[in-house]
């Protein structure tokens, strides 16, 4: 059985890339990464399908052992939704916000907040979430997917800020 993660964002369209190449390289270390539906042709779907969606979304945070929120700009009302149901189903949750992102709203409702910013090593943030995740007792979450998982937000911290720097 391999380890599961949902990751919400709340990326921007131009690093929406970001988000699938995440997918992909999560496989490489035995992560199943969900990746919830977002874009314009999500956004155009008729209500009803678009509640159907939500019922297939509630159920990956269901299977998912832990969420990743990547909030690159403002916070979505889709990722809204699925951090409030994540912590009615006390998912373990590590925020990692862009380098504008207001962290205060968030540091009220998660014990630890993990913001990136321009210019600097993403592998402070990976470090500060392993030293989080190593204080979690999470029967599922054993050393290696730990560590698998802060090498995913280093991966993904680091191709935001390259995708960044390209467009400055």
């Amino acid at each position: 059985m391999s380890f599961k993660v949902f990751l919400s964002h709340s990326a921007s369209p131009e690093d929406q890339p970001v988000v699938w190449r995440l997918q992909t390289l999560a496989s490489s270390y035995g992560i199943e990464l969900y990746v919830p539906p977002r874009g314009a042709g999500f956004d155009k779907l008729k209500s009803r399908h678009r509640a159907f969606t939500w019922v297939g979304v509630k159920r990956e945070l269901d299977r998912s052992d832990c969420v990743i929120a990547l909030i690159t700009t403002t916070i979505t009302s889709n990722t809204q939704k699925e951090l409030a149901y994540g912590l009615e189903r006390k998912k373990l949750i590590v925020p990692i916000l862009g380098p504008t992102v207001d962290s205060t709203k968030l540091q009220t409702q998660f014990p630890s907040c993990f913001q990136f910013h321009l210019y600097e090593d993403p592998g402070r943030v990976a470090t500060e979430v392993m030293n989080y995740l190593s204080k979690q007792k999470m029967q599922k979450m054993d050393k290696e997917a730990k560590q698998a998982v802060a090498a995913l937000v280093a991966i993904g911290v680091g191709m935001l800020l390259l995708s960044a720097a390209s467009k400055s």
